[in-house]
Parts: C-alpha cells; structure tokens; sequence
C-alpha cells in the first residue's frame, strides 16, 4: 500500500474526528463564555472561568461523566486533526517562514487540546482533572527540577502555553 492509499484512507476518519473535534471545541468555550456572563452578572467578576473550571463545571450537570467522556474524544480528535495538518500541510502553506509558523501553530493547538482532553478524562473516571492546582503545579515543578534537564522541560512548556 502506497502512502496516497493510505492517506485516502484515513483522511475520512480525520474529517470526522475534526468535526466531531469542533463540536466538542464549541461546547467547551461556550461553557467558558455561559460561566463568564454567569460570573460577571452573579459573582461580581470575582470568580474566574477557564476550560478547566468549565469541564469541572460540566462534571457537575446531569449526565456530566459520559458528556465529558465524549468531549474527551472530540477535544482527542480536534487535537489529532491539527497535528496532521501541521504535520502533513494539506492546505499547502509551504515550507516557507510564514507557512512553517503557521503549521507550527496548528501543532501547538493540537498539543494544547491534547491537554484539554487529558482533564476532560482526568475528570469523567476520577473526578481529578488537576485539583488543588496550585499545590499539584508546586509538586510537579518541583519534581521537574529535581530531574536532570527538567528546567529545559519547564521552559518547554511555557513556551507551549505562551504559544
């Protein structure tokens, strides 16, 4: 089997995951949004809203396991499509600077909604999803330290989330 073949034959499933991935993608930020009129209107704006607090929220309504459950998958497969197109530049944007910045930042938001989708499951089997985050955060960066290289993976993953 040639690599054409195998592309025609996969970029169905991709196509899928991707709108599946969008779907996903549009209940989460409008979770945010929902919760930042909620909080502005009722909360004073004293109260943040974030896509963590938005899955931890979406825990919270009926059915709220097999929702976050699916918003795994689509968050996983929106992450899968943007990894292929930064990867596989299927809209031809070059290898130009512009094009590789630009197939960059697909990579980067498949990357950041791989995250999002490991919180989605996180919270749907173990009702976890990162709590306590300040003290998680302290005991993770420690233990980055403490390993041989770990400041390079610290910087990495600022870079990843200024990015």
């Amino acid at each position: 089997m040639n690599a054409d073949v195998a592309a025609d034959e996969v970029a169905p499933w991709i196509e899928r995951l991707a709108r599946v991935g969008f779907v996903a993608k549009g209940i989460l930020y409008g979770t945010i949004g929902a919760l930042a009129v909620a909080t502005a209107l009722y909360a004073g704006g004293k109260a943040g809203t974030d896509s963590h607090g938005a899955l931890t929220w979406l825990y919270s309504v009926p059915f709220g396991r097999p929702l976050l459950g699916l918003l795994a998958i689509g968050l996983a497969g929106y992450a899968v499509w943007r990894v292929v197109q930064g990867i596989h530049d299927p809209e031809n944007r070059g290898r130009s600077a512009k094009g590789i910045a630009v197939r960059a930042g697909f990579v980067a938001r498949g990357l950041a909604h791989f995250a999002l989708a490991g919180t989605a499951v996180s919270l749907a089997l173990w009702r976890d999803g990162g709590g306590e985050n300040g003290e998680k955060a302290k005991h993770w960066t420690a233990r980055a330290l403490e390993t041989p290289g770990g400041v390079y993976v610290l910087y990495a993953v600022a870079g990843a989330f200024l990015a």
